[in-house]
């Protein structure tokens, strides 16, 4: 690997994509990991107590090299099996904290759990998370739907602006059965963020808002509406979910409305064939914050151009990946299974939500590989996308949606 300073910001060239993805799944695999059943084995069930604790070695277009360790609990109790709008835990407790080389050194402690012991999907849920995170290249290439990205001034920091966040939230939700069994979820946040262009006398970010720093402290609610009836949480291969949630800072002045649909269609049985599609839209008002603005670019919202890439008040994606396994054993006594997918991803953004209509569509397209060992709640994956002039790699947990 060559490290090379710019006069402003940071150039990494990387290695081969090949060989990134060969460390991290390396890594990923041969790692510490502890299943713990009432037992007192090793568990190959979803029963008892799951421990996991692996390092974070990966890389992405949006952060660059990420180091880091993930641990998790996954609580399953006597015992649970996936299920269309079955519970896929009985509780799980995350803790993480990761280094980014271009992007954020972050802190995240989750818990999750069913309130009541039984597999009744109708028990309350509730969750709460404490998030803090700092970066120096929060990237920020102006607003609306024709911004331009030229890599010799990314190079020099143009697109670069530092910020800080902290976050409290929780949650509580419900499956409501007189709502056709909708979930409906209620949370609260209070968040705090600075940004401010740090130490580069000339970005397209103070261009934009100023050389001052800017402080905001708001309390976040939403009320979320969703509907799950997917045969897994985490590998999902047939079923739909779909999630209405309004909410914002009604102190602050601002809104913002997220719709997504996902559907999944199993072609062939047992994982070898499935299509996974999702429409995606959100809906901003004027005054909301640049990190709570409608966006294009990251693995999130649309891969292939970089993250924040395209930042307005509305909207909308439509993401297509067709998903295989093709390989699956137990080596060392334990499940593995490996896959692939294609995907292309389609979005427009705008200022008004009429715009949309006029705005051009940004197409983006690329592989996948993803798989799981010791257990299917612990996914890792490698996406490639590509789109016209631009590509991005995410090393990362998890399929994008």
């Amino acid at each position: 690997m060559k490290v090379t300073a710019a006069a402003a910001g940071t150039t990494i060239r990387r290695p081969p994509a090949w060989i990134l993805a060969l460390v991290w799944t390396l890594t990923w695999t041969f790692t510490l990991w502890a299943l713990i059943a009432p037992r007192g084995l090793l568990a190959r069930e979803r029963r008892g107590i799951h421990l996991g604790v692996i390092p974070i070695s990966n890389f992405s277009s949006d952060a660059g090299y990420t180091l880091g360790v993930l641990s998790q609990r996954f609580d399953y109790g006597e015992g649970i099996e996936p299920a269309p709008g079955a519970r896929p835990f009985q509780s799980l407790l995350t803790l993480q904290a990761t280094y980014a080389t271009l992007g954020p050194r972050d802190a995240w402690l989750s818990y999750e759990a069913f309130l009541d012991r039984s597999l009744d999907p109708l028990g309350w849920r509730v969750a709460f998370d404490a998030y803090a995170m700092e970066s120096e290249y929060q990237r920020y290439y102006g607003l609306g739907p024709d911004t331009v990205r030229l890599s010799s001034l990314e190079s020099e920091g143009f697109y670069y602006y530092d910020r800080r966040t902290y976050l409290l939230s929780g949650a509580i939700r419900k499956r409501v059965p007189s709502l056709a069994g909708v979930d409906l979820q209620l949370s609260a946040a209070q968040v705090a963020t600075r940004s401010d262009p740090g130490s580069r006398t000339e970005s397209q970010y103070e261009q934009d808002f100023g050389a001052g720093a800017l402080s905001q402290t708001y309390t976040q609610v939403s009320l979320k509406g969703i509907w799950e009836r997917r045969n897994s949480e985490f590998i999902p291969t047939r079923g739909s979910y779909l999630m209405a949630s309004l909410g914002g800072a009604p102190a602050a002045g601002w809104s913002r409305l997220d719709l997504d649909v996902r559907r999944y269609f199993e072609i062939l049985p047992a994982r070898s064939l499935w299509l996974a599609s999702q429409l995606r839209y959100t809906g901003t008002s004027e005054d909301t914050p640049l990190q709570e603005k409608a966006r294009l670019g990251s693995l999130g919202t649309f891969r292939g151009v970089a993250l924040n890439r395209y930042l307005s008040n509305h909207s909308a994606s439509l993401r297509n990946e067709l998903r295989s396994i093709w390989l699956s054993g137990s080596p060392f006594g334990f499940p593995l299974k490996i896959g692939s997918g294609v995907f292309i991803d389609a979005g427009r953004i705008a200022p008004e939500a009429s715009g949309l209509s006029q705005s051009p569509t940004r197409l983006s397209w690329g592989f996948a590989l993803f798989g799981s060992y010791f257990t299917d709640d612990f996914l890792g994956s490698a996406d490639f996308g590509f789109s016209r002039g631009e590509r991005s790699m995410y090393l990362r947990l998890g399929h994008a949606f």
